[in-house]
């Protein structure tokens, strides 16, 4: 069965090739007659965060595509195939608890056609490539826990499983890896498990043959590696009983020799051998707890170098790959409970970038490279029902999704270099962190950027008037901190400041040519404003209080002059708005609506008069739904006598303001909750009623914007309530 190039590529991450070269390398000490010697690691390398005032930028070069696709729930693995030896790999999902399994054929761009349902003749716990001398993979190796067995597997063109053969043990195996031990070219098993005797080896003959390397004692992880670099695979595996890496050395023949051991102060899991840092020196990668240790082959085989990367997650499966195909080699996670994807970009041959949470489910089950045809990426499981896939973007199409961290709260753009190139922000609530993704001249998301906040924020406002030097507002209604991160991308540095509002945050908005920030916030049942002014990178502060009682909501604009709107919860409703440098009531408008609404209150430039205007929105559960317009010559109450279905504005993250189309006029833009559809609000017959009109439908937004994403169109930005992915759709 030859393998096309889809699983070669998967290969290059999962198993380090044996070459020619390799096998002139200096075996130091030679192979045979070696006592067993503890070692303990002499060098440690501790990765730290940057400090405060730089930061990193990490490239991800387009590597935020994503994907997902339903599938049966129920299966907790799945391995990469190429049944049906097409050019796209195939998946095969399977539970170890029984024999269930389903094949799901690949197809072109990411996508996936046929599903079978097959069964297995007995359960799998892990399966391993077997490959030939021509590097192509015509069968499977497997083990089964539950029957205590391994054996071969094949399967027909429609992902069919089989057993060729199989060999049965005494305890239970749990760990399964392949290496060719003698050099004849067909590859032996290794068997390994924590209730497991020892370590064993199980040959391909005429039939399977179990050859045990030692006995009396378990292994929780063991794995080929070529430790002496010599061209043929040794042993790492890591003794339970004493918190030991074992080494054990191939004498080219298939004979193991126990020659050294590295002490561990708690157990490791996750044991890979791969070449990290491509110097074609096999390195150890493992986890432990929190953290994920890296010990580095060199020409001594010594593994005395060794970096220790704190993880923000405990680690229950590793992965490796280029994911960003910048020609290092990347790690990425997964922590099953909570759910999280984590990937940690190499930034040169020892050295890695900041971990950046890409996603967080309520569950994952296993974690896989996956490659296909014009696809690099990565493959995860919920045993909910759900495959995900993210993979290397290649453009902004008409319709696009993209990760953005475990939980985002708010999105929003600015633009970098003021090259008309929109990037990207949003806050992720769960790891309280504002990220930036930047993108490239050809509008792919290139770098990305992490800051902490000391909050759960969930909006954010952008002062772009600078170029390549940009403010970031963020903050919470009804909460009174504002969190401010000014970022200056020429000269790599950042600054954070905390900023506190006297009262409850009801509106916040910041005047670009100044910098100044405005917050209308409520005290006690009173409205006030608080102005902040930075100099030289400090803030102070100008406090309003006592602007009026009773306000049951404000909205600031600061077109013109900074002015705040309101409005009262008496028995009926007040609508004012005062001038805040000037500190004076500008007018106050009565209308007969019964206070028992919730009131939401927008202020802009809403008639492009360079002037301001208010939209009011009134929802109700036992009334209509209302909506009011107060402008310089107009007021206007719509919903009175024409219900309006779904009008309830909880959150102005449902509210927008700006251009829909190249050259056009900024509208007023909301979202439906129940209607899951984005509408404009507008003015007609000369601003004597209101008009709503669908923008774009099918949408479950928690935070939208609309600008054009590309050169040719405009499109709606919005975070997935339901993924927690930001979708990109193009507006029609």
């Amino acid at each position: 069965m030859k393998m096309e190039s889809p699983l070669r590529q998967m290969r290059l991450f999962r198993k380090r090739k044996t070459r020619k070269e390799d096998l002139k390398k200096l075996s130091i000490g030679g192979r045979t007659d070696f006592n067993p010697v503890r070692r303990e690691v002499k060098t440690l390398i501790v990765l730290l965060l940057l400090s405060c005032d730089t930061f990193a930028q990490v490239p991800i070069n387009g590597f935020c595509k994503y994907q997902v696709f339903d599938i049966n729930p129920g299966y907790l693995k799945f391995e990469p195939l190429n049944y049906n030896n097409d050019s796209y790999t195939d998946l095969l999902f399977y539970n170890p608890a029984g024999d269930n399994s389903i094949s799901l054929d690949g197809n072109q761009n990411g996508t996936f056609g046929s599903v079978h349902i097959n069964k297995l003749q007995q359960p799998v716990s892990d399966i391993q490539y077997l490959w030939n001398k021509n590097n192509n993979i015509y069968a499977y190796a497997y083990i089964s826990r539950r029957e205590s067995s391994a054996g071969i597997l094949n399967f027909s063109s429609e992902g069919t499983p089989g057993i060729e053969s199989q060999v049965k043990f005494n305890t239970y195996p749990e760990n399964l890896n392949t290496g060719d031990v003698n050099g004849d070219g067909i590859p032996e098993l290794l068997v390994s498990g924590s209730a497991f005797n020892g370590l064993s080896l199980v040959y391909q003959e005429k039939k399977l043959r179990e050859k045990k390397i030692i006995e009396k004692t378990s292994y929780s992880e063991a794995v080929f590696a070529d430790l002496n670099n010599d061209g043929y695979p040794d042993i790492a595996a890591f003794e339970i009983f004493s918190n030991r890496l074992q080494f054990f050395y191939n004498n080219s023949q298939g004979n193991f020799n126990r020659v050294r051991e590295i002490s561990f102060s708690s157990p490791i899991s996750s044991l890979q051998s791969t070449d990290l840092d491509l110097d074609s020196y096999t390195d150890l990668l493992y986890s432990n707890r929190n953290s994920i240790g890296i010990c580095y082959g060199d020409f001594t085989s010594s593994y005395d170098d060794t970096v220790i990367i704190n993880t923000r997650y405990g680690i229950d499966k590793i992965i490796t790959g280029d994911f960003n195909r910048d020609g290092r080699i990347d790690i990425a996670y997964i922590n099953k409970t909570d759910g999280t994807l984590s990937l940690i970009y190499a930034r040169d041959d020892r050295k890695f970038y900041p971990e950046l949470v890409y996603l967080k489910k309520n569950r994952l089950d296993d974690i896989i490279p996956y490659y296909s045809k014009f696809i690099n990426g990565i493959a995860l499981l919920d045993s909910n029902g759900k495959l995900y896939i993210i993979s290397n973007l290649a453009s902004i199409s008409d319709e696009v999704s993209i990760v953005s961290g475990a939980y985002p709260t708010a999105v929003a753009y600015f633009d970098r270099d003021n090259n008309s190139i929109n990037d990207l922000c949003f806050i992720d609530g769960y790891n309280k962190t504002l990220n930036l993704l930047t993108r490239s001249s050809s509008g792919i998301p290139d770098s990305w950027f992490s800051f902490s906040l000391f909050g759960t924020e969930n909006s954010i406002l952008v002062n772009n008037k600078l170029p390549q030097e940009k403010t970031f507002i963020c903050y919470t209604r009804d909460k009174k901190l504002i969190e401010i991160v000014n970022v200056d991308f020429v000269k790599n540095k950042y600054s954070r400041s905390s900023l506190y509002s006297p009262g409850r945050i009801r509106d916040i908005k910041v005047k670009e040519n100044s910098g100044r920030i405005y917050a209308a916030f409520i005290k006690d049942d009173e409205l006030g404003a608080v102005m902040f002014s930075n100099k030289q990178g400090q803030y102070s502060d100008y406090t309003i209080p006592g602007i009026r009682k009773g306000v049951s909501d404000a909205a600031l604009s600061v077109y013109n002059n900074p002015e705040v709107f309101y409005t009262t919860s008496d028995d009926s409703i007040i609508i004012g708005e005062r001038i805040l440098e000037e500190n004076r009531k500008n007018a106050e408008v009565k209308t007969q609506i019964a206070n028992d609404y919730n009131i939401s209150l927008f202020a802009g430039d809403f008639l492009h008069q360079n002037n301001s205007a208010l939209f009011g929105f009134l929802s109700s559960r036992d009334k209509n739904n209302l909506v009011f317009f107060l402008g310089p010559e107009a007021f206007i109450v719509s919903g009175k006598n024409t219900p309006i279905p779904g009008l309830r504005i909880k959150d102005k993250n449902q509210l927008f303001f700006g251009e829909l189309r190249f050259n056009g006029p900024a509208k007023v833009c909301y979202f439906n909750p129940l209607q899951k559809s984005v509408k404009t609000l507008e003015t007609a017959d000369g601003n004597k009623k209101i008009v709503r009109n669908l923008l774009i439908d099918n949408i479950n937004s928690r935070s939208f914007f609309i600008k054009n994403m590309n050169s040719r169109s405009y499109h709606i930005v919005y975070i997935d309530d339901n993924e927690n992915c930001i979708n990109i759709r193009e507006l029609k």
